[in-house]
C-alpha cells in the first residue's frame, strides 16, 4: 500500500494518533538520553553511546514501520469484513434468481397450459387459474403469474388491474420466437413498476409455439429482506447494487444512493472509495462477471464510512482471547507483523545490552555518573516494550474480532442458503406430486406406453432441476415404478416409514423429509435427503407418491459456494473449513474430506438442538480453532426443525495455533 494511502487512512484512526504521539515522545526521550550520555560519559563509554545512537535510529525506523503496519492491517480487517458481506448477499441473490429461471421453464412445460392456449374455453380459463393459484400458494416467493398469447397479450394474471398487452419489444420478440427471457425493468403492462420478469415459451408437443408463461418476482423486496437478515454490524453503512453502467439498481440507504443515480468512485491501490453524504467511505464490491442473466457485470457494494470503520468502540470488547493465542505460532500473525515484532524485540535486547555494558563500564571506571542515565535507558526500554506489545495486541484483538465476524457471516449465510435450497426442494416435490400425468398413470393399471411417458416426464423434470440425484415414482405399496436415471436401487421398494407417513397426509401441500441416509430404493448410493409427497385420486384415495433425492454432494456445494479461501487476514496455507451436522452430530457435508468427526468434542460447549448455542474456541487434535456455529431456523414456511431430521448446524473453523 502506498504511503499516501496509508497516511490518508491513518487520519481516520484515533488509536493510531495516540500510538504515534507516544512513539514520538519516547523517541525524543531516547535521543535526549543518548545525547546526555555522550556528554556526561566523555570518552569512557563513547562506543557504547555510539551504539545507542544506532539503536535510536533503528527505533525511529521501527515506529514508522509499526504505525504503517497497524494502519494497513486495521484497514484490511475492515475491508475483508465488508467484502464478505457483499459477497454473501450477492451469492444469496444469485441463487434465488437462478431458481426463478428454472421454475418458469419447468412450469411452462405443463400440458394444461398448452391445452388451454389451443382451446381458450371459459372452463379451461378457470382450471388454469386454479392451477396457477395452487402453484403460487406453494411457491410463496412469487408475486404473480401471467399467461401471454403469441402476440404478447395478457390472457390471464393472478393479480388484477394489469394492462391487456405490452409494447415491450424484448418481451414480444421473445414470445414470438419461443425463447426464454429474463428482464428487470419498468414494465408498461405492470403499472410501470420495476419487477423481475421471467418468461418461458409454452409449446405443443411438436414444438409449435402457443404463447408464454411469465413469473413476477419482487427483486427489491427480496434484497431488502436479505439485507435485514444480514444486517451489517457497523452502523451508518450502506449496501448498494450497481448495474454495468454504475446506475443504482438497489440501495438500502436511498437518502444517499437513490435508485437510478450514477455512483462514482475514486481509486487508490486498487481499492475503491466514495462518499456517504459528506463522509469518505471505503467500498468493498463483488463484481458479477461470469453470469449470463440480468446480473451480468453488476456490482454488489458494501460501503462503510471510514470514521465508523476505524472507531475502536465498534470492536467486540466481550471477545475473550487468551494471551498465548497472540504469541508466536499464531496463524493470524502476518509476515509483516512478525517482522515488526522481531525488530521490536531486537531493539529491546539492544537497549538491555546498553544497560548491562554501561553498568560494567561504570563499575570498572568508577564513573557512577552513568548510573542515572542507565536507569533512564532501562525505564525507556520498558516503556518502549510495553507500547509495542500494547499496540500489537490491540491490533490482534481487532484481527480476531474481524475474523470472527467473517466466519460468523460464513456460518450464517451457509445455513440461510441451505434453508432456501431445501425450501425450493420441498416446493418442487409438493408441486410435482399434483401433476395429472402421475395420477393418471397410477390409476390406469400401468402399461408399457404409459411407463415410457412417465420415464420421459421424470427425465424432463430432472433436466430442468439437475441438482436432484434421482426422482422416483412409486405405487401405494411402495413398489418403485420408474426413476429419472433408469437405474434400480438395491431395493425396489420404498421404506414403510415413508409409505406410512404419506398415507397419513390428507392435504396436498404436505411432504415427508427423511433422515440423512442412503435411499436404497433409488440409484443413489450415498447418504442423501429424500423429499416425498403423496399422490391421490379425485376421491382422496392414496395411489402412491413421488420422491426427490437431494444428495450430500449438492449440499456440500453450498459450503464451497460460500466459503472464501482468499483472505487478507490469513497467511497462505492457513486452515479454514466448514461442515454441516445435524442435532445428533451426524456429518451432512464438509469442505475438508479428511475431517474426523469423532475428534470434535462439543460436550459442555454447545447444544446442537439449541439454535442459540455459541462457541468461540475449540481444540481438535492439539490444534486450537476459532469457531462460529449457526443453526437452521428455516425459510418462509419451510421449518427444518419441525421435520424428522431436526436442526442442522453449520460450523466454520479457522486454525489459530498448535497447542
Amino acid at each position: 500500500m502506498e504511503q499516501q494511502t496509508i497516511n490518508t487512512l491513518g487520519g481516520y484512526m484515533p488509536d493510531i494518533a495516540h500510538y504515534r504521539t507516544q512513539f514520538l515522545s519516547l523517541n525524543s526521550l531516547l535521543g535526549k538520553t543518548t545525547l546526555t550520555g555522550k556528554i556526561s560519559s566523555l570518552d569512557i563509554a563513547e562506543n557504547l553511546f555510539q551504539f545507542m545512537g544506532t539503536t535510536q535510529q533503528k527505533f525511529n525506523s521501527l515506529q514508522d514501520r509499526l504505525i504503517n503496519t497497524l494502519i494497513e492491517q486495521n484497514f484490511l480487517n475492515r475491508f475483508k469484513e465488508a467484502s464478505v458481506s457483499s459477497n454473501i448477499i450477492a451469492s444469496l441473490l444469485l441463487h434465488t434468481i437462478g431458481e426463478r429461471s428454472l421454475d418458469v421453464i419447468a412450469l411452462a412445460r405443463s400440458s394444461r397450459l398448452a391445452n388451454f392456449l389451443q382451446e381458450r374455453s371459459e372452463e379451461g380459463m378457470q382450471d388454469i387459474r386454479e392451477h396457477l393459484q395452487n402453484y403460487i400458494q406453494l411457491y410463496t416467493i412469487y408475486h404473480n403469474l401471467i399467461l401471454f398469447d403469441i402476440e404478447g397479450n395478457v390472457l390471464l394474471s393472478l393479480e388484477d388491474g394489469l394492462e391487456k398487452t405490452t409494447t415491450n419489444s424484448s418481451i414480444r420478440n421473445a414470445i414470438r420466437e419461443g425463447e426464454s427471457l429474463e428482464i428487470f425493468e419498468s414494465l408498461d403492462f405492470y403499472h410501470n413498476e420495476r419487477k423481475l420478469l421471467n418468461i418461458a415459451p409454452v409449446k405443443k408437443q411438436d414444438g409449435h409455439i402457443l404463447g408464454a408463461l411469465g413469473t413476477v418476482f419482487d427483486l427489491k423486496g427480496e434484497l431488502t429482506e436479505i439485507c435485514q437478515h444480514f444486517k451489517y454490524h457497523l452502523p451508518q453503512s450502506a449496501f448498494v447494487v450497481l448495474d454495468a453502467k454504475s446506475n443504482v439498481v438497489f440501495s438500502d440507504e436511498e437518502r444517499y444512493f437513490p435508485v437510478g443515480q450514477i455512483v462514482t468512485f475514486s481509486e487508490r491501490d486498487n481499492i475503491r472509495f466514495t462518499d456517504i453524504g459528506k463522509r469518505h467511505a471505503l467500498v468493498a464490491d463483488t463484481l458479477i462477471s461470469e453470469q449470463k442473466n440480468i446480473t451480468a457485470n453488476w456490482r454488489f457494494c458494501r460501503i462503510v464510512p471510514l470514521q465508523v470503520a476505524f472507531d475502536s468502540r465498534n470492536v467486540n470488547q466481550n471477545f475473550n482471547i487468551p494471551d498465548n493465542f497472540m504469541q508466536n505460532g499464531c496463524s493470524l500473525r502476518t509476515e509483516n507483523l512478525d517482522a515488526v515484532v522481531l525488530e521490536a524485540e531486537n531493539i529491546n535486547e539492544d537497549l538491555g545490552d546498553v544497560v548491562i555494558n554501561g553498568e560494567i563500564i561504570a563499575s570498572k571506571s568508577r564513573s557512577y555518573a552513568l548510573n542515572p542515565i542507565l536507569d533512564n535507558i532501562r525505564l525507556l526500554s520498558d516503556q518502549i516494550n510495553t507500547l509495542c506489545i500494547e499496540s500489537i495486541q490491540n491490533l490482534q484483538k481487532g484481527i480476531f474480532s474481524s475474523l470472527y465476524n467473517t466466519i460468523d457471516h460464513y456460518a450464517r449465510s451457509s445455513v440461510e442458503l441451505l434453508d432456501r435450497y431445501l425450501y425450493e426442494k420441498a416446493n418442487d416435490c409438493r408441486w410435482m406430486s399434483q401433476s395429472s400425468i402421475f395420477k393418471t398413470y397410477l390409476e390406469n393399471k400401468i402399461d408399457t406406453e404409459g411407463t415410457s411417458k412417465i420415464l420421459k416426464k421424470l427425465e424432463e423434470i430432472n433436466t430442468a432441476y439437475p441438482s436432484y440425484g434421482d426422482i422416483v415414482l412409486f405405487d401405494a405399496n411402495g413398489v418403485v415404478l420408474a426413476n429419472s436415471h433408469h437405474v434400480k436401487g438395491t431395493r425396489n421398494i420404498v421404506s414403510t416409514e415413508i409409505i406410512g407417513a404419506l398415507r397419513g397426509m390428507t392435504k396436498t401441500h404436505r411432504y415427508h423429509l427423511s433422515n440423512f441416509e442412503v435411499p436404497a430404493f433409488s440409484s443413489i448410493e450415498v447418504p442423501s435427503y429424500t423429499f416425498s409427497s403423496p399422490i391421490r385420486d379425485s376421491r382422496g384415495n392414496f395411489l402412491g407418491g413421488i420422491a426427490f433425492i437431494v444428495s450430500g454432494e449438492s449440499i456440500q456445494n453450498i459450503l464451497f459456494s460460500i466459503l472464501q479461501k482468499e483472505s487478507f487476514l490469513l497467511e497462505n496455507g492457513s486452515d479454514i473449513f466448514a461442515l454441516f451436522i445435524d442435532q445428533d452430530k451426524n456429518l451432512i457435508a464438509t469442505t475438508r474430506q479428511d475431517f474426523d468427526l469423532n475428534a470434535l468434542d462439543l460436550e459442555g460447549k454447545c447444544d446442537l438442538k439449541n439454535p442459540k448455542s455459541k462457541i468461540e474456541f475449540i481444540e481438535i487434535d492439539n490444534v486450537i480453532y476459532l469457531v462460529s456455529i449457526e443453526s437452521s431456523v428455516g425459510y418462509r414456511e419451510f421449518k427444518l426443525g419441525n421435520t424428522r431430521c431436526g436442526v442442522i448446524s453449520c460450523l466454520v473453523f479457522i486454525k489459530i495455533r498448535n497447542e
